[in-house]
């Protein structure tokens, strides 16, 4: 390994170490990564976990991690001098915003250099090593950069990673898209409360499927209907109580307790709901354990004094 390389290895190991003190399956960690993209653009545990063995990692995904490690990018170059410095480290960002290299200018950045030095394209790809001409060359047009590549051209521009990201605004439609998902998850739970069976209906895809709490399944938009009808006439008090909801890929999470004067139905609650075009594809219940809100990438709930 070069001294200027990124290491994916460490990136991965330090991954795993934060997953396993705050109590994550990678599902869970996945999750929390995730917490700022929309589901089209979502990280898979099978990509994280990958790192142990890749030799290269798409840039944008990576940059997701190190904001979930609050590391800089440079922390991860072995014997990078004062790696940790305010200058290296990547902008905080709102729930609807991401973080993306920008191509196009870090061929710029490269250009002008090589300009000033009065070098070709190929002798800049002979000094950082590992690149060819053409890749240097079709930085101006590409929109995606990897690692550990893209640590190599920032080390011979002597620039800080950092100056060649940029923080991306979701557009409008995908801002909607994530309030949607929180907006049906409750819609759903208000009809389950006012035992609304028309709304339930409405909000459900055909191919609905509904998961309780001991991993039953029912499948099918008909079939749980019948399911809730059976479920309100046995069990006419029974409402939940939202406390939070966020949202993840296509996903909507919910906290919360249910109330019933049957004992069996009280108590702390967590529920899926996942959204497809606007309508209820899965709604899954699972109680309120460290597991399963490490599965699902809660914070563990804080611990009573």
């Amino acid at each position: 390994m070069r001294p200027r390389d990124f290491s994916l290895q460490t990136l991965y190991g330090a991954l795993d170490e934060k997953r396993r003190a705050a109590g994550l399956s990678w599902a869970g960690a996945t999750h929390q990564i995730n917490r700022f993209g929309p589901s089209r653009r979502a990280i898979a545990s099978s990509t994280i976990t990958g790192l142990r063995t890749k030799r290269v990692a798409e840039g944008n995904g990576v940059l997701h991690m190190l904001l979930w490690l609050d590391r800089t990018p440079e922390s991860f170059v072995a014997g990078y001098p004062n790696a940790s410095d305010s200058r290296f480290r990547l902008p905080q960002i709102s729930e609807y915003q991401i973080l993306q290299f920008d191509p196009p200018a870090l061929h710029a950045a490269l250009s002008a250099r090589r300009e000033a030095r009065a070098l070709t394209w190929a002798a800049v790809a002979r000094e950082i090593g590992g690149v060819t001409s053409g890749m240097l060359t079709n930085l101006a047009r590409s929109s995606r950069v990897g690692f550990p590549g893209v640590m190599q051209l920032t080390a011979w521009l002597d620039q800080p990673a950092v100056t060649f990201v940029k923080i991306v605004t979701l557009p409008p439609w995908l801002m909607r898209a994530r309030s949607v998902r929180a907006t049906v998850a409750l819609r759903f739970n208000e009809c389950i409360n006012r035992r609304d069976l028309e709304g339930l209906a409405a909000l459900m895809t055909d191919d609905h499927a509904f998961i309780d709490a001991a991993d039953n399944k029912t499948h099918g938009k008909d079939r749980c209907l019948q399911a809730w009808r059976r479920f309100f006439e046995s069990f006419p008090d029974y409402r939940n109580i939202v406390e939070s909801v966020t949202t993840t890929g296509d996903s909507a999470i919910v906290v919360g307790r249910s109330e019933c004067s049957d004992e069996r139905l009280r108590g702390p609650a967590l529920w899926s709901a996942r959204v497809r075009a606007g309508l209820l594809s899965e709604w899954r219940v699972q109680d309120d354990t460290p597991v399963n809100r490490a599965h699902l990438g809660l914070a563990a709930k804080p611990t009573k004094s």
